[in-house]
């Protein structure tokens, strides 16, 4: 029985340690844009990024051409690498597992 305590403060202690180092970091790609591609022509329904078959030259005009044009508004953004929104979504499931899990255990104990 107190192995168990003792998993979970580690457990615990491993994803508060992961949380703290990857907090302030972001997104690898800098360069993300308030769309996500354009319209194939080839297939309906299919969305093909900005820079697909792009050289480096090709994807730095592109990317100026985005932010000089439509309403001057345009901007690049970034994201943290940690998604906030799947971590609220996989939550509540995580610890109606555990509550099952523990009903199950009272159930069938061997």
């Amino acid at each position: 029985k107190p192995a168990s305590g003792l998993s979970q403060a580690s457990i615990f202690g491993a994803s508060l340690g992961g949380i703290l180092v990857n907090i302030r970091k972001r997104h690898p790609d800098a360069h993300i844009r308030d769309t996500k591609g354009q319209p194939s022509d080839v297939q309906e329904g299919k969305i093909i990024s900005y820079e697909k078959d792009k050289g480096p030259a090709e994807i730095e005009t592109g990317r100026e051409k985005y932010l000089a044009g439509g309403d001057g508004d345009r901007k690049f953004y970034s994201r943290p690498v940690i998604d906030y929104n799947m971590a609220l979504f996989l939550a509540p499931m995580e610890m109606a597992g555990a509550v099952l899990g523990v009903i199950i255990q009272r159930l069938f104990p061997n």
